[in-house]
């Protein structure tokens, strides 16, 4: 290939520039698609619904029949993207919002994102993951009316999944072509916008802090690296992140991550708290400070709510008894 011709393609190897148009044929039957799919054409081709279907199933059964390892030194590395077709933004949201997509499996649910275009299937034991992600809610609500402000933090649980209790379902974009939901998010009710950042072409503003949870084939390492490139992408508002790691071996890990507001996007290096592995079947006395300044970032002064405590204290032990009480479901 030339040089003319190379530069005249995207990274995906696509034709690119001057009389080229916007969207390609879509060759279904060779199983390749030379554009992101639309609405309309997805609903015009049955071959490549069924398609979707076939490659979502075969992802399912073999996130589900892989046996997970007690630590994260032999990970075993799952492809769990739908290799064609790339899918639009439009076309992502509608198979998800009118349930296209399979939604569960023995008991696990099914979960989705888009990354670069490409759907992304993901399993997960719903009760374990749902009350380990919600766990320490009403606790940090507490603490931020304790001053007598109420309703100071606004919930968004995410994962398109039905909350444990009523809230908003947050979806947002990372990258173009690229969105997730996070396990669960909160946003001050005051936030300003600058500094906070608008969702997309939205007036909805995205959270200052979001929760996500890692349990079925998801190393410590990638969970982190999820942060940094999703979480903390330099188009979003996420400030502070808590991730947690559950194991097979009923252990936990806990690690609290900064925006770095230097470089504009990632974490700073080292973390506010990272935890060793927490036994999740005995008591635990291990807490960890999440920056007051962090959650209520872009809140104006006379508007940040008082509080009991400086910043908010969490205690592990919230996190472990959820994780322990529904480790089997």
């Amino acid at each position: 290939m030339d040089n003319t011709n190379k530069r005249n393609r995207n990274k995906h190897g696509r034709p690119t520039g001057a009389g080229v148009p916007l969207f390609h044929s879509l060759w279904l039957s060779v199983d390749v698609i030379d554009a992101h799919m639309t609405q309309d054409q997805y609903l015009a081709s049955s071959k490549t619904q069924r398609s979707i279907l076939s490659q979502i199933t075969a992802i399912i059964h073999k996130l589900s029949t892989t046996p997970e390892p007690s630590d994260d030194s032999n990970v075993t590395n799952i492809d769990c993207f739908v290799s064609v077709p790339l899918v639009s933004e439009k076309l992502f949201d509608f198979l998800v919002d009118t349930d296209r997509l399979p939604e569960s499996y023995e008991g696990s649910r099914i979960v989705y994102e888009l990354d670069d275009y490409r759907i992304l299937v993901g399993v997960m034991p719903s009760a374990c993951h749902d009350y380990a992600a919600a766990s320490f809610t009403e606790d940090l609500l507490f603490w931020a009316a304790s001053g007598g402000v109420r309703n100071s933090l606004q919930i968004g649980h995410g994962a398109r999944t039905p909350p444990i209790c009523i809230s908003l379902t947050l979806v947002f974009p990372w990258a173009v072509g690229s969105k997730k939901s996070p396990e669960n998010s909160f946003r001050p009710r005051d936030l300003q916008s600058p500094p906070g950042r608008p969702i997309g072409n939205t007036n909805v503003l995205y959270p200052t802090f979001t929760v996500e949870v890692a349990k079925s084939h998801q190393s410590w390492d990638r969970l982190i690296a999820d942060a940094d490139t999703k979480h903390f992408a330099n188009i979003t508002g996420v400030m502070v992140w808590l991730g947690i790691k559950i194991y097979p071996a009923q252990r936990m890990r806990v690690c609290l991550l900064e925006r770095d507001t230097i470089q504009g996007f990632g974490s700073l290096d080292p973390p506010l708290a990272s935890t060793n592995f927490i036994d999740t079947t005995v008591p635990c006395e291990e807490q960890i400070m999440i920056p007051k300044r962090l959650i209520f970032h872009g809140v104006p002064i006379p508007l940040v709510p008082p509080t009991s405590t400086p910043d908010y204290v969490l205690d592990l032990e919230i996190i472990r008894e959820a994780i322990h009480t529904n480790f089997g479901a």
